[in-house]
């Protein structure tokens, strides 16, 4: 077992021989390809099951508990012809969670409808809010990019009237809301080792091109004269190596720039043996030894 493990990142005969046809080569790689998408999908699942398993515990329960509490009992908002309206005197005034402020810095609100306010930057300042609503307008502000994004309500292409009540703010938002989390991850993961097979595929191949010149570089180094065509499938053989680095890199959290190519550059040179040259010499005419010939002595 251990000597085909072997056989897969180093063979040097393999590669000095050049006897392996693009199709080969293609059949290796894409083989390559399925086991590092195989590698990513099972460093997915432990988050697809704690996602599961996040809204079947205690703690979505108390998140439940604190969303439920954000919405006031009698308020209903409604949305009609690009313009919103409420049932109680304003500003309506959410504060933010406690429990969601973490150690980040928020502001004291989450959200504050006033329908005469002028949805702008310094206007959510001013309201120490993270969401202002205006009768045509819905601000948000971004602490973490220092951004503020302002849409129109008429451009939210809303067709009908809609009134939003603490009833159908707690079923859309938590029954739903998690119900469709749940159905999103589950289908996300069902097709997302295909969909990242077809885009790892067609990136590594598009990457081969450029890698094609760093096998070549390191064959030359080696006194090896490799088409680029050659130094092409060689990459495709060459690839597992970086693929495991790479991989192994998404285990431990952290990424080095241009290891990946250093690494298809190493494996090059360590398959690539340095051939050595056969020197053919010859004895100077001064070196050769000549017997003189010995007297016929029956004379």
């Amino acid at each position: 077992m251990l000597e085909k493990i072997q056989g897969i990142f180093y063979r040097p005969e393999f590669f000095r021989r050049q006897e392996f046809t693009t199709g080969q080569a293609l059949s290796f790689y894409s083989l390559s390809i399925l086991f590092l998408v195989l590698g990513f999908s099972l460093l997915l699942i432990p988050a697809v099951w704690g996602v599961n398993r996040f809204f079947e515990s205690a703690k979505w329960q108390e998140q439940k508990t604190i969303i439920q509490n954000l919405y006031p009992d009698n308020l209903v908002l409604t949305f009609d012809d690009g313009k919103l309206t409420t049932n109680q005197s304003e500003p309506i005034v959410i504060p933010f969670p406690k429990e969601w402020s973490g150690k980040g810095e928020y502001p004291a609100n989450l959200l504050v409808i006033d329908r005469e306010a002028e949805v702008s930057r310094k206007a959510i300042e001013r309201s120490n809010t993270l969401i202002l609503a205006s009768e045509t307008e819905i601000g948000f502000s971004d602490t973490n990019k220092g951004k503020t994004e302002i849409i129109a309500l008429a451009k939210m292409d809303i067709d009908k009237k809609i009134e939003v009540t603490s009833a159908a703010f707690d079923y859309w938002i938590i029954e739903r809301g998690s119900s469709l989390v749940k159905t999103a991850t589950n289908f996300l993961m069902s097709v997302l080792p295909l969909l990242m097979y077809l885009g790892l595929w067609i990136g590594y191949m598009v990457y081969s091109l450029f890698g094609a010149f760093v096998v070549w570089l390191a064959a030359h180094i080696r006194d090896h004269k490799l088409h680029y065509a050659q130094a092409y499938r060689s990459t495709l053989y060459l690839l597992p190596a970086s693929f495991a680095v790479s991989l192994l890199m998404s285990v431990m959290g952290f990424h080095i720039p241009l290891l990946f190519t250093l690494v298809l550059f190493g494996m090059a040179l360590l398959n690539f043996e340095k051939q050595e040259k056969k020197i053919a010499t010859t004895l100077p005419a001064s070196a050769v030894s000549i017997t003189p010939t010995r007297p016929d002595e029956s004379k």
